[in-house]
């Protein structure tokens, strides 16, 4: 009975620390597009555009559209530009539109302009 008992809450501890880990890589991914609109970390790219500006990364349970401009990998060190006043701006804003889908549904969205057009 009490090794019974003893496996069940081992189960449940697993189930809950995967819970835990699960619940970390969702809200990381979510935060660094939405908020820091960058491109999300534990998601695996599923479909990206010839110019890779925009893409499909697909996680466990989320789904990610997103579209935008960003830095390209090939030439990491020329990101900035200085404009006509001497002030060093990066002409990659990153992501512009992104839906974030957990299991099917939109669960947030962001929707903003490209501030060097």
């Amino acid at each position: 009975m009490k090794k019974g008992k003893n496996i069940l809450w081992f189960a449940v501890g697993i189930i809950g620390l995967l819970a835990i880990i699960w619940g970390t890589l969702v809200i990381n991914d979510y935060n660094r597009v939405l908020k820091d609109y960058d491109k999300p970390i534990y998601a695996k790219t599923v479909y990206q555009s010839e110019d890779g500006n925009s893409g499909t990364y697909q996680g466990f349970g989320y789904t990610i559209e997103l579209s935008g401009r960003f830095r390209p990998d090939s030439d990491p060190e020329q990101v900035t530009v200085i404009d006509g006043k001497g002030v060093v701006t990066n002409p990659y804003p990153d992501v512009l539109h992104a839906e974030f889908y957990l299991f099917g549904q939109l669960r947030g969205m962001l929707d903003r302009e490209d501030p060097y057009l």
